[in-house]
């Protein structure tokens, strides 16, 4: 018995041992891993703010056209560091400059080796990596016929963040299908938010300074499909006014008057009476008023507000008659 108790003593020492000795092992490779990555960590600090200090005096070089764009080429090679360190500081000096300089700027983000890593990254990368890749081309608003088609497929990923940097960078396509295709895939999504969607009105003009009839027939289309929920088409409305789409004017104010039940919902009405309010519109002003005693609080709300600014609107317009 004795004999027995001491053996099985002995085995539960020597598997106390083994167990030590695997968690000594274990501790001693993640202490080396931990170190190398600490290690690792303080080199490419140090390479990052040697990179920005080397970046940061040719960029105003070149903006004072001293050098040219194949200085960077050169001194970008193909490392992927480089290329961080780069964009974020061109990001960085964008925020304080604008017009001439801003354009001048953004032209460095457009370099051949820049271009074709991100491309790269499109067509090869994790989720995060693409939508990494999507925001470059978003940014600097190169959208060539080889990028047209991966985004094309990415504005319908199962990820909502990729379809929206897919479909936010299709918006600088030259093509009006490509962007007619991106806004009307997206918006059809579930569980997008407005400032998703006011982003993508935004930048669905090709123009900034103008709009086009053929836009306003896509969004006046896509507005009146009866698939459309009640919030999502109320949303619509809110971002085609707020994103100032001022050839929608009409539609909304036909849509208002209309007699359809889906445009007498109370969150689409709503966003309707607003939309006068926004665009100025007195033409709508008795339209508004017959909702005065609507049932639901929020339309009262939105008759109310319209209300004291178009009735302000209409005498202005009396005045200067």
């Amino acid at each position: 018995m004795f004999l027995v108790l001491g053996v099985e003593m002995e085995g539960a020492i020597q598997l106390l041992i083994l167990v030590t000795l695997l968690l000594t092992i274990t501790t001693f490779i993640l202490f080396v891993i931990t170190v190398a990555m600490r290690l690792k960590q303080n080199r490419d600090e140090k390479r990052i703010t040697e990179y920005r200090e080397t970046f940061l005096p040719l960029i105003f070089e070149y903006m004072e056209e001293s050098i040219e764009v194949r200085t960077f080429e050169k001194l970008l090679g193909s490392s992927a560091l480089k290329y961080r360190v780069f964009e974020e500081t061109i990001v960085k000096l964008l925020k304080n400059v604008e017009g001439e300089d801003a354009e001048k700027l953004k032209s460095l983000l457009m370099i051949d080796s820049l271009y074709r890593y991100h491309l790269n990254q499109l067509k090869e990368g994790s989720d995060v990596v693409k939508i990494e890749a999507c925001n470059y081309f978003r940014y600097t608003n190169i959208v060539r016929g080889d990028v047209v088609y991966i985004l094309g497929k990415y504005v319908q990923s199962d990820n909502t963040y990729l379809a929206f940097s897919a479909a936010s960078a299709l918006m600088a396509s030259d093509n009006f299908n490509d962007r007619m295709h991106a806004m009307d895939t997206f918006t059809k999504r579930e569980g997008i938010s407005k400032m998703a969607l006011l982003e993508l009105f935004y930048r669905f003009k090709h123009d900034n300074k103008s709009q086009t009839k053929e836009e306003a027939a896509f969004l006046e289309a896509l507005i009146s499909e009866k698939s459309l929920s009640t919030k999502k088409r109320a949303l619509l409305i809110r971002c085609v006014s707020e994103s100032n789409y001022y050839l929608m004017i009409k539609p909304l104010q036909s849509w208002l008057e209309s007699r359809d039940d889906f445009w007498k919902e109370p969150e689409v009405l709503s966003a309707l009476i607003d939309s006068q309010r926004i665009f100025l519109n007195s033409m709508a002003i008795d339209s508004i008023k017959t909702y005065q005693n609507y049932p639901d609080k929020e339309v009262r709300k939105s008759v109310h507000e319209a209300v004291l600014v178009l009735d302000q609107e209409t005498t202005f317009e009396k005045a200067i008659a």
